[in-house]
């Protein structure tokens, strides 16, 4: 009985140490699952790295562009351009009296405009105010007409 107490207990003793293997090996497999792989590491890296310099390359492309006017010919630095609006007449400018830094009283001139295109509204105005003139005679004329024929 003892012998086969010991071989039963020799049976354990081998199923214990398997079964403490299995653990072991369930353990390693665990924490490879937890922990990346290396090549897994160096591609989430990569893919931040590249991420990042995307984020810095677009942000550096707002501050370029904002900084600067670009037109396909050339680069012009902003802090230069002085935008000039007339509120009361617009048109092409044919003649800059003044340059960039020069002093500009009130209602001195700085710049001439085409008058082409006033001249040619003021011709077509004053052609509406002749025929307007010419209809408010017709109707004058009609008026007079309609009163003798009421009065007879």
């Amino acid at each position: 009985m003892d012998k086969a107490k010991e071989e039963k207990k020799a049976g354990h003793m081998k199923n214990s140490s398997d079964v403490s293997e299995r653990a072991e090996e369930a353990e390693g497999k665990e924490s490879e699952k937890k922990g990346l792989s290396k090549g897994k590491k160096i591609a989430l890296f990569v893919l931040v790295f590249l991420t990042l310099f995307v984020l810095g390359y677009g942000g550096w492309m707002i501050k370029h562009h904002m900084d600067y006017a670009i037109t396909n010919a050339v680069f012009v630095d902003t802090e230069n351009i002085i935008n000039i609006g007339f509120q009361r007449v617009g048109g092409r400018i044919i003649k800059m009296t003044k340059r960039e830094g020069d002093l500009v009283k009130k209602d001195e001139v700085i710049a001439r405009i085409d008058p082409k295109d006033y001249r040619l509204a003021v011709k077509v105005l004053e052609e509406e105010i002749e025929a307007t003139k010419k209809r408010k005679g017709e109707c004058r004329h009609l008026e007079r007409k309609l009163s003798q024929r009421s009065q007879r």
